[in-house]
């Protein structure tokens, strides 16, 4: 048998380290090489050789294979396999608040990003705690300064407050507005996509066809280019598979030549995995393969006589493989059950559009009455102040946070799962249903009972287009299962724990593969929402459970224990 080598080289075209190959010609051999990332051939002269960058896995491969492996790559394996092995074993940060812990496949995410040094994707299951993975690295690091986060509009708040949780990185600004009109002051910068982005101007080049010219500093990038960002958090980054999405062009100019890059998202693929190729690319492991080589072995790339078509898929299990060689950690729900409590609660802060009438109605109540609703009602308003104020500022600030809601809501849905919602009123029900109503099912009084309300129920259940059920809280709360979805969301607060326990457990059902579920709820930042309703819902359920059952209300179970501890951060 003919004798195979594989030797460590370093070639004057390029400043990376790679990997020469040779060998007598073999068919196997030949189809076993152009599974390597980067592989190139040459025949220089009648010489003939691949390369390949070198990374640990190439020298893995080449060395199961049966290729020698010269002095110079065996040292370098043994060196990598030790670094690789031994850096799990690195204390993981302590969190601000001492009674919050990561699980154990958390720890193993945060050790991850370490192991690629703070270059990496995130894809975990939705509600297993990608953010928290993200910022305990973050913590791990406490000398790097200058950090943008780039987010969903939505949770923008929930970001910087689980920053003041699991971080001792207090200077935190939060950008608004497309146009920048004030500077850059802290060292955490947190904003959404669609203000990143500059402005474009339509033209037509010489063959009169239709373009589009960047207006530069009509957005925030430029701006935090220059602020010379250490690390770039990229959440949702499938948000970026558009090339010709103006957000996809301004995140590649936000990060290229930043030192940490970390990519969150638990659908970076829906349908096909061209999907997948600028996430891994900012992140830009070594040995990823350039665009014509990723699309040709894994998109089927065929040209159609106009372009290329990369919409197709080839040499799958190859491809989720080499993910991890690549960057990339993924962990889905089932995986980590084990590790998961039954109800998993978030509490996600949403600001309000209405701040101003809010805050009018909350310092002088009576005459905000008297403004809006005429003497006759502010003289009754007078009555029963304290009782009617609560009403009316539940009212403001669930009508306030709904573009916060429908945000989340939207943003939530781009996984593909399945969503239930459940609200109080009637206005917030129909608004969610004229919102979403292509994709959606409701539950409320107006629907009669029995065959109708059945009906309902299984089209959640049985439709893949049906992905979102919107159900009052006292119509929907009881006597339906709604397994299909996995989480449960509330636009509206009740006034009993108990009724919110109901609706939780819409989705679970005993013997059902997951008993686990996640239950998200959208409060209005800075109102009686967060000042009281929750804390009543709270001191209600420690009464019923110490009755019923006989036993205190552990942290974990309460809503003021997710919300005190970043309210109490943040006024620090």
């Amino acid at each position: 048998m003919n004798a195979r080598r594989a030797v460590y080289a370093e070639y004057q075209r390029t400043k990376k380290p790679a990997v020469k190959i040779w060998f007598p010609y073999d068919v196997e051999d030949v189809e076993r090489v152009k599974t390597l990332s980067g592989h190139r051939y040459y025949n220089l002269g009648g010489v003939k050789f691949w390369t390949t960058p070198l990374q640990l896995r190439t020298v893995q491969k080449l060395h199961e294979w049966g290729f020698d492996i010269d002095l110079r790559l065996q040292e370098y394996r043994n060196q990598e396999t030790t670094r690789v092995t031994q850096a799990p074993t690195c204390s993981l940060p302590t969190p601000r608040d001492s009674s919050l812990a990561l699980y154990m496949f958390q720890g193993e995410g945060v050790r991850f990003v370490e192991i690629r040094n703070g270059r990496a994707l995130i894809g975990d299951d939705m509600g297993t705690g990608k953010t928290i993975q993200a910022l305990s690295w973050l913590a791990l690091r406490p000398e790097l300064g200058r950090v943008i986060i780039v987010v969903p509009a939505s949770v923008k708040l929930k970001w910087e407050r689980e920053l003041r949780l699991w971080t001792n990185r207090t200077s935190i600004q939060i950008l608004e507005g497309e146009k920048p009109v004030h500077a850059i002051t802290a060292n955490v910068v947190i904003l959404n996509y669609d203000i990143l982005a500059n402005k474009y101007e339509e033209y037509r080049d010489q063959d009169d066809r239709k373009k589009y010219r960047e207006l530069p500093r009509t957005g925030w990038v430029d701006f935090l280019i220059d602020s010379r960002p250490d690390v770039v958090i990229i959440d949702e980054c499938h948000r970026i598979k558009n090339n010709q999405a103006f957000r996809t062009k301004a995140v590649k100019k936000l990060c290229r030549g930043v030192p940490h890059l970390l990519g969150l998202s638990g659908t970076l693929v829906k349908s096909k995995p061209i999907e997948l190729y600028n996430a891994l690319k900012l992140v830009d492991s070594p040995d990823l393969p350039n665009y014509k080589t990723f699309t040709k072995r894994y998109c089927d790339a065929k040209h159609n006589g106009f372009g290329w078509d990369v919409s197709g898929h080839s040499n799958m299990l190859e491809l989720h493989e080499r993910l991890g060689d690549w960057g990339m950690i993924r962990r889905t729900k089932a995986e980590v059950l084990p590790q998961l409590p039954k109800k998993m609660r978030s509490v996600v802060p949403l600001e309000i559009t209405n701040r101003e009438e809010y805050n009018r109605a909350r310092t002088d109540f009576i005459q905000w009455v008297f403004e809006n609703k005429g003497l006759k009602s502010a003289l009754a308003a007078r009555k029963a102040e304290t009782l009617v104020r609560v009403g009316v500022l539940k009212q403001l600030a669930a009508t306030g946070k709904m573009k916060g809601v429908v945000g989340w809501i939207r943003d939530t849905l781009e996984d593909g799962q399945k969503l239930v919602v459940f609200a109080t009123h009637k206005k917030v029900i129909n608004q969610l249903m004229e919102e979403f109503g292509k994709i959606a099912v409701k539950l409320d009084g107006s629907v009669p009972t029995g065959t109708a309300r059945q009906v309902v129920v299984d089209l959640f259940q049985t439709d893949p287009a049906v992905q979102l059920f919107v159900g009052n809280i006292q119509a929907a709360g009881e006597a339906i299962d709604l397994f299909a979805a996995d989480r449960v969301a509330f636009a509206e607060l009740a006034d009993s724990p108990g009724d919110h326990d109901q609706c939780e457990d819409r989705v679970l059902r005993i013997g059902q593969k997951s008993d686990k579920m996640n239950s998200y709820y959208l409060v209005a930042s800075n109102t009686i929402e967060e000042e009281k309703c929750i804390g009543m819902i709270d001191n209600k359920r420690e009464i019923s459970t110490e009755i019923l059952d006989g036993k205190k209300v552990e942290e974990t179970e309460l809503l003021t224990a997710l919300l005190s501890r970043v309210l109490k951060e943040g006024k620090k």
